[in-house]
């Protein structure tokens, strides 16, 4: 989480030339960061980890303008559409070891 934060926080030398050309790595970080957290959550504590990281994604794009980068909605669509993404990878069966937990103790 703190490599997210950091990489979207730290301050460029000058604003990027193409703004929106890097969509795929925001749902590539923010899904892989709830997958990451969803590995060891269930329950309650995942929904608050849903909630926290969309909040999440939101926020850093309000502070991005104060680092020298570019406010962009399509950012924080693409924040919250990585993390739904790896919210129904694991809610239907990507969720590897719960999956095994709950395989071995049926044994």
């Amino acid at each position: 989480m703190c490599l997210v934060i950091f990489g979207s926080l730290y301050p460029l030398p000058m604003p990027a030339i193409a703004p929106g050309s890097d969509k795929l790595h925001h749902l590539l970080a923010y899904g892989g960061l709830f997958w990451w957290f969803s590995q060891a959550l269930t329950g309650h504590a995942r929904w608050k980890a849903l909630i926290a990281l969309i909040l999440m994604g939101i926020a850093i794009e309000f502070l991005q303008p104060y680092s020298n980068r570019f406010f962009e909605v399509k950012d924080m669509v693409a924040n919250v559409s990585g993390i739904l993404i790896a919210w129904i990878l694991t809610h239907f069966g990507v969720n590897l070891p719960y999956r095994l937990r709950n395989r071995i103790q049926s044994t």
